[in-house]
């Protein structure tokens, strides 16, 4: 009765031993599995890191500002950026007056050079004009008497296109979205000067601009061209350390690019 007495201590004894044997291993292997997940997780920590602005002012007038080609005309327009052409038709504008209309229309308006800039959380490219041959023709449809001439043409003064764009997020990148296209310059008429020019002047003006803003942000905005700039940009990105980016945030002085 005894020994087996003894018999049954000594089991129990070694059931405990091993069972807190079993309890330390599961212990340690719990605390090694959190240590890893804690790794892990600030890895993953969201940031938002400054972008650099000239070297993007750079890329953008490499990207764009020195491959744009802007070529207005009311049947053969076309826009040239970074090697690839596509075709813009103007047309023409009517200008409703006292007896006949007239009709105006963009004759051989070339672009010469670009500038890029950046305020205000904006990029900006500002196109420059030939100031030779920048001519505005109008023409009178319905006049028996001196035709064409009786619709004097327009001189665009100083003549520029303002596009503004604006950072946006873009395939783990970021590129630039055009938000405004601004017609800047001053637009005179050719010859004899009624009380009813200056309306048709700021018509005229008006409508091209429309015309402009709808053709150009169209083009500017399509996929193909946001990839193009999200992969030239990439090199920035990079350098960041971010992966990728989810969102463009802004300050006073600085753009961010983050990661969430």
């Amino acid at each position: 009765m005894k020994t087996a007495k003894l018999v049954l201590s000594m089991v129990l004894v070694i059931c405990i031993w091993a069972d807190g044997i079993a309890q330390h291993k599961k212990k340690s292997v719990f605390t090694k599995t959190t240590k890893v997940n804690t790794k892990v997780n600030t890895s993953l920590a969201k940031k938002c890191n400054p972008l650099d602005i000239r070297s993007t002012e750079n890329i953008l007038r490499d990207e764009i500002g020195r491959t744009l080609v802007l070529y207005m005309d009311r049947d053969n327009g076309y826009l040239e950026m970074m090697g690839k052409r596509q075709n813009l038709r103007f047309g023409e504008y009517k200008v409703n007056k006292p007896g006949n209309n007239w009709m105006y229309y963009m004759n051989d308006v070339k672009s010469e050079f670009s500038r890029v800039s950046y305020s205000n959380k904006m990029f900006y490219v500002t196109v420059h004009f030939e100031t030779e041959r920048n001519e505005i023709k109008g023409k009178c449809p319905g006049c028996r008497v001196g035709n064409d001439k009786r619709a004097p043409d327009i001189n665009w003064k100083d003549p520029k296109i303002k596009i503004s764009f604006i950072p946006v997020a873009h395939n783990g990148s970021f590129a630039l979205e055009a938000v405004r296209v601004d017609i800047l310059g001053k637009f005179d008429f050719n010859g004899v000067t009624d009380h009813f020019l200056p309306v048709a002047s700021a018509y005229f003006k008006g409508q091209i601009a429309k015309v402009v803003k709808q053709q150009l942000m169209g083009i500017l905005n399509q996929n193909k061209i946001k990839n193009t700039l999200a992969n030239a940009f990439k090199p920035q990105v990079q350098q960041l350390k971010l992966g990728y980016i989810k969102s463009v945030d802004f300050s006073k002085k600085n753009i961010y690019l983050c990661n969430y």
